[in-house]
Order: structure tokens, then C-alpha cells, then sequence
């Protein structure tokens, strides 16, 4: 008798233009009096913090808001928001943005129920009790946080990122709403949008995989390709911008159940240090994880690219490099920055980058996957190696990525 697998949501997502306007019925459905709403200082001052904050009042509800949400949330964050959530005598949580702040609101929600210190959970199933009530208010369309059951956050004094899943960490409502995603800059829909596409392709391969997260998956796929480059390109269709919220939660629902694999694994250890987009760090990291899991998996990849390409190569380890050129190497999007330190990509359906832009240094990447080598991501990939032969699998990626630390300094997609 096989294990069993398991299919994670929240009870009520919400979905084309302009569902943020029932809002206030949901809140009022959960039941709580006060909400904080966890966000960053930007988002803290637009109109649609205001507009939550009458369709709230409109039901009687009140509302707080807390502002410090950073790019990869950190504990003292978290601590930092509970404590506003406490003294304001809040009983639930709305987090408004992208995966930051939906950690971070997931993060408060679990401390409000279970005891402190959040790090205790760390890990798989952990978390005693279901966290407070959330709804999650998405403006970007690419990490899927607002419908899983895992968040993370960052710890300050080692630099790393620390991994928290279960049942009672989802949040109760999810809002994709286009039009809240309409403003978004172009690095940033690029960078979310990739992190959606990743968490597709990995689910796809994971051992952890089934027959409804495998069709969630290439569905996602097909959506965030044909998507994606309009939505960098013309921010303002509203079209592309919806169907790329279908895209992402399509994978999402697939990640969340799936399970992820080694780009994830070593991403959020790159992030964390260096404080970069997530999805930025998915896209440096994707292609050198495709050709390690090529000799494994390359029938799966080979799938993958026929839902782009119906005629694609019979041969699984061509369709393999093809997959690769598809993700990276149109050039019908102009180069762009994709955040503050001027970070160059060209962004397609993928992003063109290498380390040395970014500062790692030679050995960092190897380092970064032997720290996760045993971590609840990591072991999801597909390696073709099984348990016992764990010290194998980590020589050979070692092989591979070391390429990634030789060519710092140049150009290698």
C-alpha cells in the first residue's frame, strides 16, 4: 500500500477583477473584530489600504496596520508584528502583497495561537494548534504564499532562511484580484512570474508528485509562458494580468501538495544572505538544476516542453536542452533592472544573470546546497539516487554547480 498524498488550500479563494470589494464579507465571516494588516511601507500607503479599511468598517470591523514587511521577512519582524498585533488586541490577520508579507502574516497568525518562540516549529507539522484567522490580499502573481501551508522566514544571525509547514499555518481566505497587480514593475512581475514557473517545472519532477499535482503543473506551465511576457511587457492587460493569478495558483496548488526541489533549496540560502528576490534566485539556479536532473528525469522534462512544443524532439534529452532555450533564451523583451542595486536581466520567459553580478563568491553556491542537502525541500528532487546513496548524489551536484562558481564573472546561459 502506497503512502497517501495530500492536497492543501485555503476554504475560499477569490478570483477576478475586482474581488477585493468583498472583502469585508469575508472578514465579517471569520468573525474577528479587529484585523492587522501586515504589509510594507510602500503598499502601507496606497489607496488600497484605505479601500480595505472602509469595506472593513462598512461591516464593523476594525483595522491596524503594520508596515515593516522587508523582501525576505526576518524573525524580528515577525516578533515585531505580533507585538502590534497583541497590543492592539487584534484577532486576525490580513496580509496585502506577495509572499513576504503573506510569511510574515502567517508567521503572526501561528504565534497568536501556539507559544513563543516561532522557532520551535521549524520543520514539518509542528505547530500544535490552527493559527488565527488570515486573509491574503495577493499583488503579485508568483509565489502561491496566499494558498500554502508553508512560510518563510529569515533569521539575521546566521543568514539563512528557515522553513515552516503545515496544515495549520494556511490561511483561511485567498484574494487574487488583476487589478491590484496593474502597477507592478516590470522586474517584479518578471522575478514572481518566474518563481511561479519554477514551482511548476520542479513540482512536475518531484517525487512527491501525482496525477492531479502533475496536470496542475503543466497547466500552470502553459498559462505562465504565454502570460508572463505580456504581462512584463504591457502591464496594464488586465487579461494577461488575470490569467497569470490563474498560472500561479494553478502552481501553487501543484508546489503545495508536490513538493519543490533543489533551485528552492538553494534559493532561499542565496536570498537570505544576499537579500535578492526570490525569483531572481530561482532563475540563476534553474538551468544548472535541469541539466543535474537530466540524466534522472529528462522524460519528464521532455513532457514539459511538449505543452509548449507539440512537436517537440522524441529524444528526452534534447527536448531537455530545448526546454532550456525556451526558458532562457528568447530575447523579445527588452533588459531591465530588477531592483534598486541595478541587478541586469533580460527577461522572456526567463532572466538572464550569473553570480558575479550579484556578489557570491567562489565555493558560496556548493555551501549553500551542502547546508540544505537534508532539508525538507532538498529531498523532493528527483536524483535518480535513493537515500542510501545521498553522499553520491551531493558529489555529483557538487560537479555541476561548480560550474556555476567558474563562470562568476561572465555571461553563462
Amino acid at each position: 500500500m502506497s503512502n497517501p498524498a495530500y492536497f492543501f488550500l485555503p476554504n475560499i479563494s477569490l478570483f477576478r477583477p475586482g474581488c477585493l470589494n468583498e472583502i469585508g464579507t469575508q472578514a465579517a465571516r471569520l468573525g474577528v473584530k479587529k484585523f492587522l494588516l501586515v504589509t510594507d511601507d510602500f503598499l502601507a500607503e496606497t489607496e488600497t489600504v484605505r479601500r480595505i479599511e472602509r469595506l472593513l468598517q462598512a461591516q464593523g470591523i476594525g483595522l491596524c496596520v503594520y508596515k515593516g514587511v522587508t523582501p525576505n521577512p526576518t524573525l524580528e519582524s515577525v516578533n515585531e508584528a505580533f507585538l502590534q498585533f497583541c497590543e492592539m488586541g487584534c484577532g486576525g490577520v490580513i496580509s496585502l502583497g506577495g509572499g513576504s508579507s503573506h510569511d510574515c502574516g502567517k508567521a503572526v497568525c501561528i504565534l497568536a495561537t501556539n507559544p513563543a518562540p516561532l522557532e520551535q516549529y521549524i520543520g514539518v507539522d509542528l505547530f500544535p494548534h490552527r493559527s488565527a484567522p488570515m486573509i491574503a490580499v495577493n499583488t503579485t502573481a508568483g509565489t502561491a504564499s496566499e494558498i500554502t501551508n508553508c512560510f518563510i522566514i529569515t533569521d539575521t544571525k546566521t543568514n539563512t532562511k528557515l522553513i515552516f509547514e503545515g496544515a495549520n499555518a494556511l490561511a483561511d481566505v485567498a484574494v487574487n484580484d488583476p487589478e491590484l497587480m496593474l502597477t507592478l514593475p516590470k522586474g517584479l512581475t518578471a522575478a514572481t512570474g518566474m518563481d511561479a514557473l519554477t514551482h511548476a517545472i520542479e513540482c512536475y519532477v518531484s517525487k512527491l508528485s501525482f496525477p492531479l499535482t502533475d496536470e496542475l503543473a503543466l497547466i500552470a506551465v502553459r498559462y505562465i509562458f504565454e502570460n508572463l511576457p505580456i504581462a512584463v511587457e504591457q502591464p496594464q492587460d488586465l487579461k494577461a494580468r488575470e490569467n497569470m493569478t490563474y498560472g500561479e495558483y494553478m502552481a501553487g496548488m501543484a508546489f503545495g501538495s508536490g513538493g519543490v526541489g533543489l533551485v528552492h533549496a538553494i534559493a532561499h540560502q542565496l536570498g537570505g544572505v544576499y537579500n535578492l528576490p526570490h525569483g531572481l534566485c530561482n532563475a540563476i539556479l534553474l538551468p544548472y538544476v535541469i541539466r543535474f536532473n537530466k540524466h534522472a528525469c529528462a522524460e519528464r522534462y521532455r513532457e514539459i516542453l511538449a505543452v509548449l512544443e507539440p512537436s517537440a524532439p522524441q529524444s528526452a534529452e534534447e527536448a531537455t536542452d530545448l526546454l532550456i532555450e525556451r526558458i532562457f533564451a528568447p530575447a523579445d523583451i527588452q533588459c531591465i533592472a530588477v531592483c534598486q542595486k541595478c541587478l541586469a536581466a533580460q527577461f522572456a520567459y526567463g532572466i538572464y544573470q550569473h553570480f558575479g553580478i550579484i556578489g557570491a563568491q567562489i565555493g558560496e553556491i556548493a555551501r549553500f546546497t551542502e547546508m540544505n542537502f537534508n532539508s525538507c525541500i532538498f529531498v523532493f528532487e528527483i536524483d535518480g539516487i535513493d537515500a542510501g546513496g545521498q553522499n553520491q548524489a551531493f558529489k555529483l551536484f557538487k560537479q555541476v554547480i561548480a560550474s556555476a562558481d567558474a563562470h562568476i564573472g561572465k555571461i553563462d546561459f
